[in-house]
C-alpha cells in the first residue's frame, strides 16, 4: 500500500512540476508583454526604462543599482538633498547593479522579472503540494493564484487612492477608499510580475520561509535554508517579513487547537525566525542614523 501511494505522489509530482514549468513560461510571456512593446517602439535616441508604473520608486532602485555598478556596498538616496550617512543596504539590488554592469539596468530589471515569476510559479507548485493538495487541486490553486485579484474592476480612477466614480455599495464596503489592487500592485500575483522583479522576489522567499516552516517538524535539515531566506526577505523587503510573522502566528493558532504542534517544532521553527535577527537590527540603525531612509 505504501508503495502505490508513493508511486501515486511521484506521478503526482512530476504532473505538476511540467504544468509548473508550462504555465510559468506562460506567465512571464504575458507579464513581460508590456515592457517588450516598450522596447521595440521606443523612438530613436530615447530610453526606455521597461518599467510602466511606480516610476518615482524605480528610480529610487535604479539609482541603487548604479551605486553598485560604481562598486559601493552600501547605498544613499540620490533623489533626495538632505545629508545622508549611505547605510542602505539591498541585497536585491545590490546583485542587479552588479548584473547591470554586463546588460545595462533596463535589462536587469526585465530579467529579474522573468527568473523570480518563473521561479514563483515552481515553487508554488512544490508549496501545494508539500501541504497536501492533490495534482488537480494544486494546478488549479497555481492558476488562481497567479491570476487571481481583487474587486478593482469595478471602479477606476486615474490617480489616488479616494473613490470618485463607482457603485454605491463598493464605496461602502471600502470606506471609500479605492480597492487595493488598483494602487497597490504588490498585494496581488500577477500586477507584481507587471510591475517589479522585487516583489517576486520576496514571494519566492516567502514560499521557501514557509515551506521550510512545514517541514521542520520532522527535521532540522530546512531550517538552515528557511533562516537564509527570512533573513534575505527582511533585507530586501522588510514588512513582508512582518506579514510571514502575522501568517505563522495564526499558523501556530491553528495548530494548538488541533493539537499537532510540539516543542521540537516550536523550536525549529523558532530558529527559522532568527533569521531576520542581523537584517532587522541593522534596519533599526539605519533608521536612527539616516534622516531621508
Amino acid at each position: 500500500m505504501d508503495s502505490i501511494q508513493r508511486e501515486a505522489a511521484d506521478l503526482a509530482h512530476k504532473d505538476v512540476a511540467v504544468f509548473s514549468r508550462r504555465f510559468g513560461i506562460l506567465v512571464v510571456f504575458l507579464a513581460l508583454m508590456p515592457a517588450l512593446i516598450g522596447f521595440a517602439s521606443a523612438p530613436p535616441g530615447s530610453l526606455y526604462l521597461g518599467v510602466q508604473t511606480n516610476v518615482d520608486d524605480h528610480m529610487v532602485y535604479a539609482a541603487w543599482m548604479r551605486q553598485a555598478m560604481e562598486g559601493r556596498f552600501l547605498f544613499e538616496n540620490r533623489f533626495a538633498v538632505e545629508s545622508q550617512p549611505g547605510l542602505t543596504l539591498n541585497l536585491y539590488y545590490l546583485a542587479l547593479g552588479l548584473m547591470a554592469k554586463a546588460v545595462s539596468i533596463p535589462v536587469a530589471w526585465l530579467m529579474a522579472r522573468a527568473v523570480f515569476s518563473f521561479l514563483f510559479v515552481v515553487l508554488l507548485g512544490r508549496f501545494l503540494l508539500r501541504i497536501g493538495l492533490d495534482a488537480f487541486q494544486t494546478k488549479l490553486s497555481i492558476v488562481l493564484v497567479t491570476f487571481g485579484g481583487g474587486v478593482g474592476f469595478f471602479v477606476w480612477e486615474k490617480f489616488g487612492q479616494v473613490v470618485v466614480n463607482s457603485p454605491e455599495l463598493l464605496k461602502s464596503i471600502t470606506a471609500g477608499k479605492l480597492p487595493i489592487d488598483v494602487w497597490q500592485p504588490e498585494a496581488f500575483v500577477f500586477p507584481s510580475m507587471l510591475t517589479n522583479g522585487l516583489f517576486m522576489a520576496s514571494l519566492c522567499l516567502i514560499l521557501v520561509t514557509l515551506q521550510a516552516v512545514i517541514e521542520s517538524k520532522e527535521s532540522w535539515a530546512p531550517v538552515l535554508r528557511g533562516a537564509l531566506a527570512f533573513g534575505a526577505l527582511m533585507n530586501i523587503h522588510s514588512y513582508d517579513a512582518l506579514l510571514v510573522v502575522l501568517v505563522l502566528l495564526g499558523f501556530l493558532v491553528a495548530q494548538l487547537a488541533s493539537r499537532d504542534v510540539t516543542w521540537a517544532w516550536l523550536g525549529r521553527t523558532a530558529v527559522i525566525g532568527l533569521g531576520a535577527v542581523p537584517a532587522a537590527a541593522w534596519f533599526v540603525y539605519v533608521l536612527g542614523q539616516d534622516p531621508v531612509f
